[in-house]
C-alpha cells in the first residue's frame, strides 16, 4: 500500500500545483466562509489551525477571525525530521512566527495545547468522501490525533483534490468532515 500512497500523493500534489494562485485564493476564501459558519467552529473555544505552505488552502483568515472572536488559537510545530513529533503551540500574533521544519511558519514558543475539546483545521495532499486524509507522508497529524480525544477534525482541500477513494493504512486517522470550496462532507 505504501508505494501506491506515494504515487497517489505525488499525483495529487502535482494536480494541486496546477491550480493557479488566483484560483487557490478564491477557493480558499470560499472554504474560510464555510468554516466560520459551521456550528462546530462557532461553539469551539479553541481552534487548532495551521500557517499554510504555498499551494495549501489559505486559512489565515480563519485564524485571524478566531483570535478576533476571543478563541484560543494554536498552530503546529514539528520537532526533528526523525522524531516525528508535533505539538500545537498557542499563537496570538504574527511576530512570534519563525521558519520551522519543512519551511513551515511556526510559533517560536508558547503555551502547549494539552488536550480537551478543540476544532482542528487539517491540511493535506488529498482527501476522500469518507473523510480519509492523505498527508505529506511523515505521519505528524496521525501521531498527534492518536494521542488526543475530543477533537473535531476538519480536513480542508480544493474540490479537485477530493476523491471518491484514496489509499489509506490502518494508522491513518479519519476526519470528522472535509471542506472544499463547493461542499462540506461529514
Amino acid at each position: 500500500m505504501e508505494k501506491s500512497k506515494k504515487e497517489f500523493r505525488k499525483k495529487a500534489l502535482a494536480k494541486r500545483n496546477q491550480i493557479s494562485k488566483w484560483e487557490r485564493e478564491k477557493a480558499s476564501g470560499e472554504i474560510v466562509k464555510k468554516i466560520v459558519n459551521l456550528p462546530e467552529y462557532i461553539k469551539a473555544k479553541t481552534v487548532l489551525s495551521y500557517h499554510p505552505l504555498e499551494g495549501e488552502v489559505n486559512v489565515r483568515e480563519v485564524t485571524k477571525k478566531a483570535l478576533d472572536d476571543g478563541k484560543k488559537v494554536y498552530l503546529p510545530k514539528t520537532y526533528g525530521k526523525n522524531e516525528r513529533r508535533m505539538d500545537f503551540i498557542r499563537y496570538d500574533n504574527f511576530s512570534q512566527l519563525t521558519k520551522g521544519d519543512f519551511g513551515v511558519m511556526v510559533p517560536e514558543a508558547g503555551e502547549l495545547f494539552l488536550g480537551g475539546g478543540a476544532f482542528v483545521i487539517v491540511p493535506g495532499a488529498a482527501f476522500d468522501r469518507k473523510g480519509n486524509r492523505m498527508g505529506y507522508g511523515k505521519g505528524y497529524y496521525d501521531g498527534f490525533f492518536g494521542k488526543q480525544t475530543m477533537l473535531i477534525k476538519a480536513g480542508v482541500c480544493f474540490e479537485g483534490l477530493l476523491y471518491d477513494d484514496i489509499p489509506v493504512d490502518c494508522h491513518d486517522v479519519r476526519m470528522d468532515m472535509v471542506i472544499t470550496e463547493r461542499t462540506i462532507i461529514s
